[in-house]
């Protein structure tokens, strides 16, 4: 399995345009995850409360954001976005009965949250989730947005069932009531039950780590509620994060980087391979960051790069750690706050594969951020050098996570 991440090459790449990759998701504020998936599910579609039309396979597509990480006890909401795409087949049938559009109401909308309390919320309780009229296209699919185009739906508030806890998101059960439609807008005699029972293994979206004291305030997302085209099969997902780092003492601040990627989301076998593949991302040094350097080094106008060491961190995988840099990586750029685009030209360019082993089946693998290290050199306008540093920055507390792999 390959997972597209969006590099922590964090500090360092050419000074350009933000990617937006990967599939146009956009980069992510800080504290963040946004994760697109595109799978199948199995559903049963009954039509007139009696008249069976079969068991089949629907598109299903998620657009979610969450929180990276929460403090322990502190609750969070997940906000989504849901897109259910109808097969040929029923659309067809629908059609031999002149019906012209569909429209209806999601009935249950299930949000699995394991390692979390509740464990589980149903969307469509506390909610009226509306199905806009949408057309049957009688040759082909037809998409219907949950809860409408740009329209969003909140989950929650989940918070971890201990004070460290691994929270894993996914979804179970999902129902709906469909009416068609004809041309003049009048509801034909057609009306279509479609259930849409959980996995016996749900597909995962992301996990978040709760841990550590801090703010207990509730974290609700915000979101544009745009389902981005991912491939069938396939979850793209954009983490943002602050990177504390410190320059030998000299200075410390945040480091702000927007990362993520494209992950297979099928199911792995135990003893199978978890590759990190086509990163891309953008990393911003911050006006504080800047000002403070500034403060020391008034001359300072760019900075000569090299990061040594780029860790992630594995659970239910090995290693445990792996360097995503083994050969390390350097480039110049000017001492702002424009993006710095990792590797320079994505999306259309990417970096090499980093590759896992996963581990016990019917575990989960989580794959984190893990430490940076390097070492920098400050240059006046001219490139004359002024001043060598050397930099760390910790993997963040609780560890940052990016998306789960189920191990079977």
């Amino acid at each position: 399995m390959k997972f597209s991440l969006v590099s922590l090459l964090a500090l360092a790449g050419a000074a350009s345009a933000a990617t937006d990759g990967p599939y146009g998701i956009g980069a992510a504020p800080a504290g963040f995850i946004k994760g697109v998936l595109n799978t199948t599910i199995q559903c049963n579609v009954t039509a007139l409360g009696i008249l069976p039309l079969g068991h089949y396979p629907i598109y299903f597509g998620v657009s979610a954001v969450l929180p990276d990480k929460v403090h322990a006890g502190q609750p969070f909401n997940v906000v989504a976005s849901t897109r259910l795409i109808v097969p040929k087949t029923v659309n067809f049938l629908a059609a031999l009965f002149s019906a012209k559009y569909y429209g209806g109401t999601a009935t249950k909308v299930v949000v699995n949250a394991d390692g979390a309390s509740p464990p589980s919320i149903d969307a469509a309780a506390g909610q009226t989730l509306t199905i806009p009229r949408a057309p049957i296209n009688a040759f082909g699919t037809s998409v219907l947005e949950v809860p409408g185009l740009g329209g969003t739906i909140t989950v929650g508030p989940f918070k971890g069932a201990e004070d460290k806890s691994t929270i894993v998101l996914s979804f179970g059960d999902i129902a709906a009531t469909i009416h068609t439609y004809n041309g003049t807008g009048a509801q034909t005699f057609i009306t279509a039950f479609v259930k849409c029972p959980a996995a016996q293994r749900p597909t995962s979206l992301a996990f978040v780590n709760t841990g550590g004291s801090g703010s207990t305030a509730l974290i609700n997302p915000k979101s544009n509620g745009l389902i981005q085209d991912v491939p069938l099969g396939y979850t793209a997902g954009v983490v943002g994060l602050n990177y504390y780092c410190d320059f030998s003492g000299f200075v410390k601040g945040n480091v702000r980087i927007s990362v993520g990627g494209v992950a297979a989301n099928g199911p792995v076998s135990s003893g199978g391979s978890i590759a990190i593949s086509q990163g891309q991302g953008n990393v911003y040094l911050t006006s504080k960051l800047i000002s403070d350097i500034k403060a020391i080094v008034s001359t300072a106008a760019k900075y000569r790069i090299s990061i040594e060491k780029l860790n992630f961190k594995a659970k239910n995988a090995t290693p445990a750690t792996k360097n995503a840099l083994p050969n390390g990586f350097k480039t110049t750029a000017k001492l702002n706050t424009e993006p710095l685009v990792v590797p320079s030209g994505a999306p259309q360019n990417t970096l090499p594969d980093i590759t896992f082993t996963a581990g016990e089946a019917g575990s989960t693998a989580l794959i984190s951020l893990g430490d940076v290290a390097g070492s920098a050199t400050l240059l006046d306008s001219d490139g004359n050098d002024i001043l060598d540093i050397d930099f760390t920055c910790a993997a963040p507390n609780p560890n940052t996570g990016l998306l789960p792999f189920n191990i079977v």
